[in-house]
């Protein structure tokens, strides 16, 4: 099948899921770049169908094969495409849906990270480090803008990921699961890679002004990265990886 305008339906369907992020209604996210189609064919994400640009159809022929996929003219793959030097593929897979909550022993909530960088590599980083699930506070950048979804590299289909969370809902899990709220700290109580052994909640806020206030209320223990040069502070997803390795051991 050959799409040659921008008013057929598959199309707008991706220009209204890339729009609105996750205010669209539709069931699917799109994915493009030959990296990340690989990466989200392999996450076990179930695939609605891949989209190539029609003069790169020759080039993935070993993708395609077995897989529902439409060809567009080049002129409709640059309509769709959110890179400067497309490779003239894409793929629009199912959102992922969280299972009913069940918490080990780690678990991270993100609290107003803005920089849709750093949550993919908070969460690429999450999944690395063997965290159970992953808790999105309201006014945490969505998680389907489309550079959240390019530097996740597949990742969100590795962990529940579960979306604009209050922080009464946390309260409620803290308690439900005998979870500890871990917060850093330039004061921190304990060294990051000190922490005893227990069941964790780890938050982690934004770039710029930190964990909020309705996080800092919580009781819990807090932890400091220590700065051995002269720089003010750490990138989130930098002390991410940090405070979760450290509770890892």
């Amino acid at each position: 099948m050959l799409i040659t305008s921008i008013e057929n339906k598959i199309v707008k369907e991706i220009l209204e899921i890339k729009r609105k992020g996750k205010k669209s209604k539709s069931p699917l996210l799109f994915f493009e770049g030959y990296r990340l189609v690989e990466d989200i064919l392999k996450s076990g994400a179930k695939v609605e169908k891949l989209i190539i640009r029609e003069g790169d159809l020759g080039k993935y022929r070993h993708i395609i094969q077995d897989k529902n996929y439409v060809i567009v003219t080049d002129k409709v793959f640059k309509e769709i495409s959110g890179t400067v030097n497309s490779q003239g593929i894409g793929l629009l897979a199912y959102k992922p849906l969280p299972p009913e909550l069940n918490l080990g022993t780690l678990a991270l909530a993100v609290d107003g990270v803005q920089d849709p960088g750093n949550l993919g590599t908070i969460i690429r980083t999450a999944v690395a480090a063997g965290v159970n699930s992953l808790f999105l506070l309201k006014g945490t950048v969505d998680l389907y803008n489309e550079k959240v979804l390019r530097s996740t590299m597949g990742a969100l289909y590795k962990i529940p990921i579960y979306l604009d969370m209050e922080i009464e809902d946390l309260k409620e899990i803290i308690d439900k699961y005998s979870l500890t709220p871990v917060k850093t700290s330039v004061h921190g109580e304990y060294l990051y890679n000190s922490i005893p052994k227990g069941k964790y909640l780890v938050f982690v806020g934004n770039e710029g002004n930190g964990l909020s206030q309705r996080v800092e209320n919580l009781p819990g223990i807090t932890v400091k990265i220590p700065l051995y040069g002269d720089i003010e502070s750490l990138n989130v997803a930098v002390a991410t990886g940090i405070v979760l390795y450290g509770i890892r051991g």
